[in-house]
């Protein structure tokens, strides 16, 4: 009877101790969600945007429609949560989730039926031009290279785009006189 004591006690203890740390971290998740409704709620602290795009992404996203828009998507501001997802075996980096949902990028080409992404598009303005920022866009194109999805990053800033619409046509390995006639 003592040993099935000795076993059942420090389980039960453990046991206690998960659901409590369970119990916490929910409330804490919930804690920073009333927060930001807060904030939002409170219309003095949030001012809405007038465009979702810059006059040079905007430009940009026109020139992608008009080539490749009959063929796929062309996906505005997609965030990189929605590209990808932590694993499950990796849960405890709820953390580090908080953080990728952060991420946005500029442009996202996907299949027109199933919106399967298959190449992301970066928009470098002069904002964009710092180390750290060069230092993201090669650690995100080694994430997209694994997951089969393209990488293609540009400076913006052009009158036309139509060099890149060219440059994206090749990675994509579309023939020109394909690509003209969609």
């Amino acid at each position: 009877m003592e040993i099935i004591a000795y076993i059942t006690i420090p389980l039960v203890l453990i046991i206690i101790f998960l659901v409590v740390k369970l119990i916490l971290e929910k409330k804490s998740r919930k804690d920073i969600e009333s927060q930001l409704l807060q904030v939002m709620f409170n219309h003095d602290k949030v001012h809405l945007h007038d465009e979702l795009l810059t006059p040079n992404e905007l430009r940009f996203y026109h020139d992608l429609q008009k080539k490749f828009g009959e063929k796929y998507q062309v996906l505005p501001l997609v965030s990189l949560s929605a590209l990808f997802d932590i694993k499950e075996d990796q849960k405890d980096l709820y953390d580090q989730h908080v953080n990728i949902r952060k991420f946005y990028f500029d442009f996202v080409l996907s299949t027109k039926r199933e919106f399967k992404p298959f190449m992301v598009i970066e928009l470098n303005d002069n904002t964009k031009r710092f180390s750290k920022r060069r230092e993201r866009d090669a650690y995100f194109s080694t994430i997209f290279k694994s997951g089969n999805i393209k990488f293609f990053s540009c400076d913006s800033n052009y009158i036309t785009y139509d060099h890149y619409m060219d440059e994206i046509e090749k990675i994509l390995h579309i023939p020109s006189s394909i690509s003209d006639k969609t």
